[in-house]
Order: C-alpha cells, then sequence, then structure tokens
C-alpha cells in the first residue's frame, strides 16, 4: 500500500476522532449544566 493512500486513510480517521471528542465534551458539559 503506497504512504499517499494511507495518509488518504489517516487523515479522515484523525478528523473524525477529534470531531467526536469535541462532540463528547459538548454533550458532558451540558448535561453538567442542566
Amino acid at each position: 500500500m503506497p504512504r499517499t493512500s494511507m495518509k488518504h486513510v489517516v487523515l479522515p480517521l484523525t478528523w473524525f476522532f477529534l470531531l467526536s471528542c469535541v462532540v463528547a465534551l459538548a454533550s458532558g458539559l451540558s448535561l453538567n449544566l442542566v
């Protein structure tokens, strides 16, 4: 597998991980505030 395809696979996974972390933090904060 070429390195470029690995890069194209890793980048979306990293963004998905960051977005899920942000959503989890936001939901946790909203639950604590309510």
